[in-house]
């Protein structure tokens, strides 16, 4: 008897002393994020940022967009970066319809968390880990085993919630039946227009106070948006959007005077393929 608890306890010890080193490593490299000394302007948000932003072309500028990304995991990234980069004056934060929908929620603290959250664990406040931890009780062996492999991405692969450039979306067009299943899944609930998110936007309040407090220049930036996707947005959405912009008194780049044509758009039409990243980011260079 004293052998076959000997041996569950050991069964059980070296995995969890092996998670905690694990842990302490990743803590410590996520301690500081760190980008390069001549890199002056970021540029934050979702998939349209990192879809459409080549930094490659954008002399001392960093895209850190990153997939499905709310304001409130953007926000404590962006903590985290003004306070050990001093020379970021800027920050272009992604801003558009969709932000505001109650469909992120399920990307925040929803049924999506869980494989949204891991890569972002370790840079978030004790709080909010703890939170996480909460909010996946239910199934905490499988959502600890996602933690376990983005440690792993986080030491190896020199941390993949940074984002960045990424859009392997060629030769593709704007797709009406696609753009409209893309707008009822953001924005409709049934017959019903979906309501607000009240977490991100209460994180993108909190982006703008943390830009103000560090001195960094906040500019909002809508990515291009196909003409028949932008058309069909709820009336509802499109009066917040605008309320928002005019309240928080921020610049704002708007690429809805830009004209692409429907090869320059993913089907969805909610993003712009590779051909409509580097024009847009050609306007941006100017």
């Amino acid at each position: 008897m004293k052998r076959f608890l000997s041996q569950t306890l050991i069964f059980f010890l070296i995995p969890t002393i092996a998670f905690a080193v694990l842990a302490v490593a990743v803590l410590a490299k996520t301690s500081t994020l760190v980008v390069d000394a001549d890199i002056s302007e970021i540029y934050a948000g979702d998939s349209h940022i990192q879809c459409t932003v080549v930094d490659s072309l954008l002399p001392h500028s960093k895209n850190v967009g990153h997939e499905s990304e709310s304001y409130y995991l953007t926000y404590h990234k962006l903590n985290r970066l003004l306070a050990t980069n001093p020379q970021i004056k800027t920050v272009y934060l992604g801003y558009s319809y969709h932000n505001l929908s109650s469909y992120y929620d399920d990307f925040i603290f929803g049924k999506y968390s869980n494989t949204i959250s891991p890569s972002y664990f370790f840079i978030l406040p004790i709080a909010e880990k703890m939170r996480m931890l909460s909010l996946n009780r239910n199934h905490l062996m499988d959502y600890c085993k996602s933690l376990t492999i983005a440690s792993y991405k986080v030491l190896t692969d020199d941390s993949p919630f940074m984002g960045g450039h990424v859009n392997p979306y060629s030769d593709t067009t704007g797709t009406e039946s696609y753009m409209k299943d893309r707008l009822e899944y953001q924005f409709l609930d049934g017959k019903h227009t979906k309501s607000f998110s009240a977490p991100n936007l209460t994180y993108l309040n909190k982006i703008i106070d943390l830009c103000r407090a560090s001195q960094v220049r906040l500019v909002l930036m809508d990515t291009p948006l196909h003409p028949y996707y932008k058309a069909n947005i709820p009336a509802a959405y499109v009066a917040r959007y605008h309320a928002l912009i005019d309240s928080s008194r921020l610049e704002m780049i708007d690429f809805a005077s830009l004209q692409l044509p429907d090869s320059f758009y993913i089907p969805d039409g909610d993003h712009v393929s590779h051909e409509g990243a580097y024009l847009a980011t050609q306007i941006l260079v100017r």
